[in-house]
């Protein structure tokens, strides 16, 4: 099983350099194998655009650049999937993560939802 929040704490160690772009990979490779019999839909849906960029990437429609552009904007992308018919929207916070040692076991997506 793969957590989303493990794949989030990966991208944020890529982001602050700590992790190698091509150990990602390899990580994510071995982390996702048969993620679809015990993993959230959230976390198989972060895992498959991941894969998407990374195919982009080995067929050139994309450069190294971008891919790790667009793997890193995937931490600012949340997705809310419960419907609640009392609420008029959803406010998405932007996240701000830290890496390094600042970096504990969990990040925390901050996601309110507001009553009309």
């Amino acid at each position: 099983m793969i957590q989303e929040i493990e794949i989030r704490a990966k991208l944020v160690a890529l982001e602050g350099g700590e992790l190698p772009l091509w150990h990602f990979r390899d990580w994510i490779e071995r982390a996702s194998f048969n993620m679809h019999r015990d993993s959230s839909d959230a976390a198989m849906d972060l895992v498959g655009n991941i894969g998407l960029l990374f195919a982009d990437y080995d067929l050139r429609i994309i450069s190294e650049k971008s891919l790790r552009e667009q793997l890193l904007a995937l931490l600012h992308h949340v997705v809310v999937s419960e419907y609640n018919s009392n609420v008029s929207r959803v406010s998405v916070t932007p996240v701000h993560w830290v890496s390094g040692s600042q970096w504990s076991q969990r990040a925390q997506v901050a996601v309110a939802l507001q009553p009309l």
